[in-house]
C-alpha cells in the first residue's frame, strides 16, 4: 500500500481552470514589468506558482494535493515577504502559519476518509472526483469517522475561503503585499478553496455539505452585503481590491451550495469570469500605479482625463465586475440572486442591496477617475502602451465572448456537473445523524501508545519549545538532530508495539539521509560564517551577498522541514501510512502537529536570508573558507538528491 499515488487526470473543470490560469498568469507577468526589485527572482517564483496551480488542477490524489498546497504556501511566503510593504515580513509569516493550519486539517480529513471504510481503504488514497468510490463510501463508511473528516475539511477550508470573523488574515495579505502579488493571491488561494470544496466536499461529503448549506449561504449573503458596503470606506487601491474579491467569493459559495445543477454550472462560469476580470484589473491598476506612483484613491482623481483607451478598458472591467448583461459576470451574479430566493427572500434582498452598492460605488469611482479634480502631475498621464494594451485586449475579448456565448464553457461542464448533481440527490437522502460520538476516533487506548512513543512525541514538542527562540545555529542543528532521532525511535517502537512489519531498509536509508542532511547543512553554514558568528542574525540579507550559497542553504533548510520532494517527506508519509493502517489517528494528529511546529524553525532562517530587510548587523564573514567545507556541503547536496529519488 502507498498512501500517495501519482494519479493525474483532466476533466472539463480541470481543463478550463488550467487554460484560464495560463492566460491570466501570462497577463499578470506582463503587468509585472514595472517591478524592478529582484525581478528575475519574481518571475521565477510566479512561474513556479503557475506550475503548482496546474499541478493542483490535474492531481487526482488527495494527499498529493496537500503536498502541492504546502509548496504553494512556501512560494507565497517569499512573494508576500520580499515584495511587500513595511510589515510584509510579519504578514508573510502569519500567512504561512495560517496555510499550515489549513493544510493540516485537510490532510487529516483525507487520512480519516481513507480509513473510514474497509472497502474504500484498499485504494489507500483519496481519488478526487471518483463518484463510484464516493457511493461506496456513503453506504459502508464509519459515519462517526466520516463526520470527523468532514469537520476537519470544513476547518481547513476556512483558511482558504475568507469568511467573516476570520477575514483579517485575508485582508492583511492584500494591504501588506505588492499589488501584483495581491492579484496572484486572489487568483490562487481562494480559487483553490473553491476547487477543494468541489473535488472533496461535494463528492465525498455531499450529504453533509447539504446539511450546512443553508446557514453557510446566510453567512455568505451577509458577507456579500458587508463587503459591498465596505467598499465606500476604502482609501487604498489594494484594500478596495480586497473587498471586491471578498465579496466575489461569497457569490461563488452561494452558487456552489445552492443545491442546483445550474448553480454548479454558473459557479464555474463565475470562477472563470472572476479570474479574467481580476487579471484585467491587474493590468490596468498596475499601469495607473506606474504612472502616478501612488495607490491612494484620492490621488487618482482625474487620472484618466487624457487617456481614452485606458478609460475604455477601465469602464469595461468595472462594468464586467458589476454584472452588466453581455459580459461574463452577468449570468453568475444573476443566478446567485435567483437561486438564493428559495432559501430565504432576505438573502436575496441582501444580494440585491449589495449589487446596488457595488454599482453605485463603481460608477462614482469611474466618475472621479474621469472627471475629478486632478493634481498637476496627473494631467499628462500617458495612455496604454502596446505591452499593456495587448493582454488587456485579450482578456476583455474572453470576457465578452463568455458573456455573449457562455455555451462554449458550459457545454463541456454540463455532463460532469449533471452526474455530480444526480449523485448529490442520492447522497442527501442518506444523511446520518450528527452527534459527539465522532470524537471517539481520537481515543488513545491503543497498544501503540507505549512509553517510548509517548516520550518521543512529548520530547518533540518540548524540543520545539526550547528551540523556537534559539538564536545559535549550532544548537539549532543539535536539537534538529535529536528530533529526527526521536522520529526513528517513534516509528520503530510503534511498529513493534503493533506487531507491524517494518521496512528496515527504508528506515536505514532514512537515517542515512538525516545524517547527511545535518552534516551538509552545517558545512554550508560554515562556508559563509565564521565559528564565532554562527548566529541567526548573521544570515540577514545573505541572498544579496551570496545568492548561490543562500539558495543551497535554503535547500538544506527545506530538507530539515521535510518539504515535499525530499526524502524526509517520503519517510514522514511512511509513518502516516503505518499508523493509518492500524487506525492510530490520534498519533497521526499529534505527530503532524509536532512536525509542523518543528518546521517553523528552519523557516525563520529562510525568512532571515530572503525577506528580512534589516541589514544593520555588521558581521564579518569568512574571507577564506577551507575547501573541505565546500566539498562536504555540495557532496551532501548531491547525496540528498540521490536519496530523495531512491526513497
Amino acid at each position: 500500500m502507498s498512501i500517495i499515488s501519482l494519479s493525474y487526470g483532466m476533466d472539463s473543470v480541470s481543463l478550463w481552470l488550467s487554460f484560464f490560469t495560463s492566460v491570466v498568469m501570462l497577463a499578470v507577468c506582463i503587468a509585472a514589468v514595472h517591478i524592478k526589485k529582484r525581478h528575475k527572482l519574481f518571475y521565477v517564483l510566479v512561474l513556479l506558482v503557475e506550475a503548482v496551480l496546474l499541478h493542483i488542477y490535474s492531481i487526482r490524489d488527495g494527499l498529493l494535493l496537500c503536498a502541492a498546497l504546502l509548496l504553494l504556501a512556501f512560494l507565497f511566503l517569499l512573494l508576500i515577504g520580499i515584495w511587500g510593504d513595511e510589515h510584509s515580513e510579519r504578514t508573510a509569516r502569519r500567512f504561512f502559519y495560517w496555510q499550515l493550519a489549513g493544510i493540516f486539517f485537510i490532510s487529516m480529513s483525507c487520512i480519516l476518509l481513507i480509513g473510514s471504510s474497509d472497502q474504500y481503504f484498499q485504494f489507500s488514497n483519496v481519488q478526487l472526483g471518483e463518484l463510484p468510490l464516493a457511493s461506496t463510501l456513503t453506504e459502508t463508511a464509519d459515519h462517526d469517522q466520516r463526520i470527523l473528516a468532514f469537520f476537519m475539511l470544513l476547518v481547513g477550508l476556512v483558511c482558504y475561503i475568507p469568511i467573516i470573523g476570520m477575514h483579517r488574515p485575508f485582508l492583511s495579505v492584500y494591504r501588506q503585499s505588492h499589488l501584483v502579488v495581491s492579484v496572484i493571491y486572489s487568483l490562487a488561494i481562494g480559487s483553490i478553496g473553491i476547487y477543494i470544496s468541489y473535488r472533496i466536499g461535494l463528492v465525498y461529503f455531499a450529504d453533509m455539505m447539504h446539511w450546512i448549506s443553508k446557514p453557510v449561504i446566510w453567512i455568505m449573503g451577509f458577507q456579500w452585503l458587508l463587503a459591498s458596503i465596505g467598499l465606500w470606506r476604502q482609501q487604498n487601491v489594494k484594500s478596495w481590491l480586497a473587498y471586491i474579491v471578498w465579496g466575489q467569493y461569497s457569490i461563488l459559495v452561494i452558487l456552489m451550495l445552492s443545491g442546483s445543477e445550474i448553480g454548479l454550472t454558473m459557479m464555474w462560469l463565475q470562477m472563470l469570469s472572476f479570474q479574467l476580470i481580476i487579471a484585467l484589473l491587474c493590468v490596468l491598476l498596475t499601469s495607473l500605479y506606474e504612472r502616478t506612483s501612488s495607490l491612494q484613491l484620492e490621488q487618482w482623481n482625474g487620472a484618466l482625463k487624457g487617456s481614452p483607451y485606458l478609460t475604455g478598458m477601465f469602464t469595461a472591467a468595472l462594468c464586467g465586475l458589476m454584472g452588466i448583461p453581455g459580459l461574463s459576470h452577468f449570468l453568475g451574479t444573476y443566478h446567485a440572486i435567483l437561486l438564493s430566493f428559495p432559501i430565504s427572500r432576505w438573502i436575496t434582498v441582501a444580494g440585491v442591496l449589495g449589487m446596488m452598492s457595488v454599482v453605485a460605488y463603481n460608477v462614482r469611482f469611474l466618475f472621479r477617475l474621469q472627471q475629478g479634480q486632478a493634481d498637476a502631475r496627473m494631467k499628462d498621464i500617458a495612455d496604454l502602451r502596446f505591452i499593456e494594451a495587448l493582454p488587456a485586449i485579450i482578456l476583455l475579448t474572453f470576457i465578452i465572448v463568455l458573456g455573449c456565448y457562455p455555451i462554449i464553457a458550459v457545454d463541456l461542464l454540463e455532463y460532469e456537473l449533471h452526474q455530480l448533481h444526480k449523485f448529490w440527490e442520492h447522497a442527501v437522502a442518506a444523511l446520518p445523524e450528527v452527534n459527539a460520538s465522532f470524537l471517539s476516533v481520537f481515543d488513545f487506548n491503543s497498544v501503540a501508545w507505549k512509553l517510548p512513543v509517548v516520550v518521543s512525541i512529548a520530547m518533540s514538542l518540548a524540543i520545539w519549545l526550547v528551540n523556537n527562540r534559539q538564536r545559535n545555529i549550532n544548537r539549532m542543528l543539535m536539537w534538529q538532530a535529536i528530533y529526527h532521532l526521536l522520529t526513528l525511535i517513534a516509528v520503530v517502537t510503534s511498529a513493534k508495539a503493533m506487531s507491524a512489519e517494518l521496512d528496515i531498509t527504508l528506515t536505514i536509508l532514512a537515517a542515512i539521509w538525516y545524517a547527511v542532511m545535518l552534516l551538509g547543512c552545517y558545512s554550508m553554514f560554515r562556508t559563509v560564517l565564521a565559528p564565532e558568528h554562527m548566529q541567526i542574525h548573521a544570515l540577514t540579507g545573505l541572498y544579496h551577498r551570496r545568492p548561490i550559497l543562500a539558495f543551497v542553504i535554503m535547500l538544506f533548510l527545506l530538507a530539515l522541514m521535510s518539504a515535499p520532494l525530499s526524502a524526509g517527506f517520503s519517510y514522514q508519509l511512511s509513518i502516516i501510512e503505518l499508523w493509518s493502517a492500524y487506525g492510530q489517528y490520534g498519533l497521526i494528529a499529534l505527530w503532524l502537529i509536532s512536525h509542523t511546529l518543528m518546521a517553523t524553525i528552519p523557516l525563520e532562517y529562510i525568512i532571515r536570508m530572503y525577506i528580512t530587510k534589516d541589514t544593520s548587523h555588521d558581521v564579518t564573514e569568512l574571507m577564506s573558507v577551507p575547501v573541505h567545507w565546500y566539498v562536504i556541503g555540495f557532496s551532501s547536496l548531491a547525496a540528498l538528491i540521490g536519496l530523495a529519488f531512491w526513497l
